[in-house]
């Protein structure tokens, strides 16, 4: 795996010091990273490292080639379809899953009975019966999920009609990296609420889009934080 993103670097990225580019790979399989997280790392790497707007086209080469597959009954009897989508998609999905799949608590105080598997089907469920629900008027329907982006606010907004506007990178909450581009786009169909980091990447100022406090406070513990802080508890902020 180090050495499949190392090859897809080095198609993506005009730098000088190819052997500090190889270590940082090294050291995350060395820390136990995960398969699974290889690309993302890969992305970071091109957003900071890479030729202006890489990052960019190839998240738009995969955009190209999203698709949501027919259902096929399986052994068991169950009906079941695969989903490809792009890291910018694939960001506002996870967003709107997660928090319409939190674990419930009936009124005796019982845990949620359901795997997280079913939480997460019954989410989309949910989403899709308020997309069709006829009643357009009723408030909250076909409410459009909150994507929180942390960016860099020069990264966001300079010389946005220059190539190299596109150079650097965004991460969504879920740890998706995007171009600055893909986050310019959610910009425009969301609320932006900003969150100002200094050179160290510490949180200087959070911005809000409410007077009351509540959803400033939970943001800025999502930052803090990035998890549950309940002792031995990993589930994430959402």
């Amino acid at each position: 795996m180090v050495a499949k993103s190392f090859r897809r670097l080095k198609r993506g990225i005009e730098y000088p010091n190819w052997d500090a580019l190889l270590a940082i790979l090294i050291d995350h399989a060395a820390e136990g990273a995960p398969v699974k997280d290889f690309a993302a790392i890969v992305d970071l790497l091109i957003g900071q490292y890479g030729i202006p707007g890489r990052l960019a086209d190839q998240h738009e080469r995969l955009r190209d080639r999203r698709e949501l597959t027919g259902f096929h009954r399986d052994r068991n009897g169950m009906l079941v379809a695969t989903l490809r989508l792009d890291p910018a998609s694939e960001a506002v999905f996870t967003a709107a899953i997660n928090a319409l799949s939190a674990p419930i608590t009936d009124e005796h105080g019982n845990l949620d009975p359901r795997s997280a598997g079913a939480r997460r089907a019954d989410a989309l469920l949910d989403m899709v019966a308020a997309a069709t629900e006829a009643d357009r008027s009723v408030p909250g329907s076909g409410t459009k999920a909150k994507v929180v982006v942390t960016i860099p606010l020069e990264t966001l907004m300079s010389g946005l009609e220059e190539a190299a506007a596109d150079q650097g990178w965004a991460t969504t909450g879920f740890s998706q990296a995007l171009s600055p581009s893909e986050a310019r786009i959610l910009g425009c169909d969301a609320q932006i609420i900003p969150a100002v980091l200094g050179t160290k990447s510490e949180l200087l100022d959070l911005g809000h889009a409410k007077r009351l406090i509540t959803p400033a406070q939970r943001l800025a513990l999502q930052q803090r934080d990035g998890r549950c802080t309940f002792p031995g508890c990993t589930i994430p902020p959402a």
